[in-house]
């Protein structure tokens, strides 16, 4: 087991040398070019955009520090960029569109000819009005893609660097996931205790009229009615919550609010319609249900500035059944090759659908893989401890790089 955790740790050195590398070359590709369009660092004012990603930053900064004709150029923050400070002056832009309300409009504005050059993490955008020259360094994403704004919006901003919200974020809702792991139980049988025992007589009677419960029949898979009311529901507030990390205001909130919840409950129904199906071919028994704490942490991580997906879960029989496990595992594992076709398919096209997909997909596998109550996880660590251990180190891996770093 070691051998294979210093073998992830070696692959995760190369792809990060691998991505620096790249960086590199972009920086010895377009110095020259931008040296020259700037006239050499003269009366030159440099902006950061509110939400630059982490990527756009670092590129800019090697390009500064192989340009020492930048070196000694102060960097104004986008919030401290006033209309008319651009004035007799050259001005370089980090961040897209999609992460800095000065590109946008400078983008937008149709005095101004553009040339880009791409990269191979991103672009350099060239504008010139014959009177005011902007660069624009951005990654891939940031003309079409998704700024992540809740770190910005977050309480916690008020305490902390912006750079440690989402980890922070982070830390606190697998903090309370540990909390309820170990006292969830013992809180639940506390408040039983508080009712009589009349009255708990009849919530058991509820509750057997509500095991007989009402379902569909769809080719022969019975699926419960209040197990895709289940599912719809915690789709929802996980779509919900994921839009208010990413809304940004050069986005239309309302198609982006539908085009989140719309792809998340095809990805909710996928996923489950799945589940139902090798539950019967495997005579296993599994049903979706909504998870209230679950619920709560997924309000308060979005409002912290990095959402879990955590608004339901999937209740076993009370039978012990190996297959739950062996089912869990090929759904994480289908997710997770949807997650990273995605993933590729906006790395090269970005776009505001395939983003919103690959980022959906990605946070409600990487959580179910945790190995806890109430989580997958812990059926398939109990299943095969190796096959979870090849699916949990790379998508921890990718959940530090994509949800950390900002």
């Amino acid at each position: 087991m070691m051998k294979k955790k210093i073998l992830w740790v070696i692959l995760l050195f190369f792809c990060i040398a691998a991505v620096s590398g790249s960086v590199m070359d972009d920086v010895s590709q377009v110095k020259d070019k931008v040296g020259d369009f700037i006239d050499n660092g003269d009366n030159v004012v440099i902006v950061e955009g509110q939400y630059a990603s982490y990527l756009e930053k670092k590129m800019f900064l090697f390009l500064k520090d192989a340009s020492p004709d930048l070196a000694d150029v102060p960097l104004i923050r986008e919030d401290d960029f006033r209309p008319g400070d651009e004035t007799g002056k050259i001005v370089v832009l980090i961040g897209g569109p999609r992460q800095n309300m000065i590109t946008a409009m400078a983008v937008a504005d149709p005095v101004f000819e553009q040339e880009s050059d791409d990269l191979s993490l991103g672009s350099v955008t060239y504008l010139d009005s014959g009177e005011q020259k902007m660069v624009v360094f951005s990654d891939r994403a940031g003309f079409s893609g998704l700024a992540k704004t809740g770190p910005y919006n977050s309480p916690l901003r008020k305490i902390i660097p912006v750079e440690y919200v989402p980890a922070a974020a982070a830390a606190i809702g697998f903090s309370l996931i540990w909390l309820w792991s170990l006292f969830g139980k013992i809180i639940l049988e506390a408040i039983q205790e508080f009712f009589t025992d009349k009255v708990m007589n009849v919530f058991k009677k509820k509750k057997k009229v509500k095991d007989q419960a009402r379902t569909m029949n769809i080719k022969g898979l019975e699926i419960k009615y209040r197990e895709i009311f289940a599912i719809l529901i915690a789709a929802s507030i996980f779509a919900f919550g994921l839009a208010y990390t990413y809304l940004s205001p050069v986005l239309p909130v309302k198609s982006f609010l539908l085009a989140a919840l719309i792809v998340n409950i095809l990805i909710y129904l996928i996923r489950h319609l799945t589940r139902l199906v090798m539950d019967k071919r495997l005579k296993a028994h599994s049903e979706y249900v909504m998870w209230w704490f679950g619920a709560l942490i997924t309000i308060i991580t979005a409002w912290l500035g990095n959402v879990f997906s955590l608004a339901g879960t999937t209740f076993k029989g009370d039978e012990e059944n190996v297959a739950e496990g062996r089912i869990a595992f090929i759904i994480t594992i289908i997710t997770f090759v949807a997650f990273i076709i995605f993933w590729l398919w906006n790395f090269f096209m970005p776009s505001l659908v395939t983003q919103i997909t690959m980022i959906l997909l990605f946070m409600g596998t990487y959580l179910e893989i945790l190995p806890i109550e109430p989580f997958e996880g812990k059926n398939i660590r109990a299943w095969n401890k190796k096959a979870w251990w090849i699916i949990f180190i790379p998508l921890t891996v990718l959940y530090v790089i994509g949800h950390l770093l900002i």
